[in-house]
């Protein structure tokens, strides 16, 4: 996937903040399982429709997170639901958050309208479902660990403006 729908989504985010809100979705947590692997499932909620496919960027940095230049794991998934279950497996333990924005178009980037064109046309979601303000997210706010041998079940619900 182009580097360049991350840069864009990204750049929006700037003014749109990440605020964890512990009453608003669920976190991140462990899936029991005889799997001795470490795994991450991300399950993604709310998608407006099928149309398109579902851009997803796993970052392990807050650096890259930032930035939305280089992300740990960086998919495009094809929508056949709008509730979707993605599978990462042996990943490497450590501290990640997770992107995610639906592209209807396909475009490859993010869509923009509205006022100044900053208001994206198609929907997005953090792991750990912050709240959405006025500035950045903070990879602190969306960040989740993963310990060696363990599955993470990591919910996103979808926001579209």
């Amino acid at each position: 996937m182009k580097t360049n729908s991350f840069i864009i989504f990204i750049f929006f985010v700037f003014f749109v903040s990440c605020e964890k809100d512990d009453d608003f979705g669920a976190s991140p947590q462990e899936i029991l399982d005889d799997n001795n692997s470490t795994s991450l499932r991300v399950e993604i909620y709310n998608l407006d429709n099928t149309d398109g496919d579902l851009a997803i960027a796993v970052f392990n940095n807050a650096d890259n997170f930032d930035s939305g230049l280089e992300a740990y794991i960086d998919s495009v998934i094809p929508i056949s639901s709008v509730d979707l279950t993605i599978d990462f497996n042996n990943i490497a333990p450590g501290t990640y958050a997770v992107s995610v924005f639906h592209d209807e178009d396909q475009s490859g980037d993010i869509t923009f309208g509205g006022f100044l064109n900053l208001i994206p046309q198609e929907g997005f979601g953090f792991s750990n479902n912050p709240n959405i303000g006025m500035s950045q997210p903070s990879y602190n706010d969306c960040s989740f660990d993963i310990q060696d041998s363990q599955t993470l079940l990591v919910p996103i619900d979808i926001v579209y403006f």
